[in-house]
């Protein structure tokens, strides 16, 4: 589903008044059909330039409002997974960066080519500049590093200092999160930046780099490259090189001082399958049998002096005793 007014329209090279503006211009050119939105504070300058270019007919993203960024992230990777076009979505602030969650994970591991646009609370407080800290909240979202949230899952992050340098910045994200292999990029637009001029025209588009051709290949000029000499097949570095002798002529092994010594582990011996058919098939898997201990056995003499009870009369006192008692 593509809006017609993304489609359809003049040109905005020559009708770009604010940075805001150029962004929408620069999102359309791009091939952007949806803009993934959770707004606040920071993203009025984008909301007016999107209505003033639907009223106008200029060719511009469609905006969906989405009540959660992590459903923002998601929505945009389901929109590039059916249609394969590149993807933006804009959150708020510090707090929006983070709300994200998961969604980066998703996106970083599917390779979804989205650039996220993110507010950054204003720079400058005095009321002679538009889009000065005129609230409290506006000290509260100031962070050491905001980006360092999706630096650890996106290919690219930058902050626009100049609403004069907007347009090249969007061009770049995009040239960067469409290069193979694909990822996010996150961009951060203060609110001075949005609001101030910004070029006089969109900035050209950014083509995606190309490989290099291979070792043989004629390039455009019809020059074939040479091979360096002795590349006939490739040799996997390791520690030692060879050099010829000047005396023998032989080749020489030496060890190069940098290179760490590999030791490979002494094999371990495996026991061997059984052979014969009808063997066990899990014998040769027991250890062997433990020798048995030899018991201790008793002479016959003290066994039977231990077994023999004693005796009535050795119990019995002498009768001298008796008498005595």
């Amino acid at each position: 589903m593509t809006d017609p007014a993304a489609t359809a329209g003049p040109d905005t090279g020559s009708m770009v008044t604010d940075a805001a503006a150029e962004l929408t211009g620069a999102l359309a050119d791009e091939g952007v059909q949806h803009l993934f939105i959770n707004p606040g504070t920071d993203t009025a300058p984008v909301q007016e330039a999107l209505a003033a270019a639907r009223k106008t007919g200029t060719r511009h993203p469609r905006a969906i409002l989405c009540t959660h960024e992590f459903v923002a992230l998601s929505s945009a990777m389901g929109h590039y997974f059916a249609t394969g076009t590149p993807q933006a979505v804009m959150v708020h602030v510090d707090a929006g960066t983070l709300n994200l969650g998961g969604a980066l994970h998703n996106a970083q591991r599917n390779r979804v080519p989205a650039v996220i646009f993110a507010g950054r609370t204003p720079y400058s407080s005095s009321p002679d500049v538009p889009g000065h800290r005129d609230t409290a909240i506006h000290w509260q979202q100031e962070q050491l590093d905001q980006q360092a949230v999706v630096r650890a899952f996106g290919k690219w992050t930058m902050e626009v200092p100049r609403g004069r340098e907007l347009g090249g910045i969007v061009r770049r994200a995009y040239q960067v999160a469409q290069t193979d292999p694909r990822g996010l990029a996150y961009v951060t637009l203060p609110r001075e930046a949005l609001m101030e001029p910004g070029g006089t025209a969109l900035a050209r588009r950014l083509a995606p780099p190309r490989p290099a051709a291979p070792a043989g290949a004629s390039t455009a000029s019809g020059h074939t490259p040479r091979r360096p000499a002795g590349s006939g097949r490739p040799r996997a570095p390791s520690g030692r090189t060879d050099i010829p002798s000047r005396r023998s002529g032989r080749r020489t092994s030496i060890r190069c001082p940098s290179a760490p010594r590999s030791r490979r582990p002494a094999p371990v011996p495996m026991p061997a399958p059984p052979s014969a058919p009808g063997c066990r098939a899990r014998a040769w898997f027991r250890p062997p049998p433990r020798p048995r201990r030899p018991r201790r056995r008793a002479n016959r003499a003290s066994r039977s002096t231990r077994r023999t009870a004693p005796s009535r009369e050795g119990c019995r006192r002498p009768a001298s005793d008796r008498r005595n008692a």
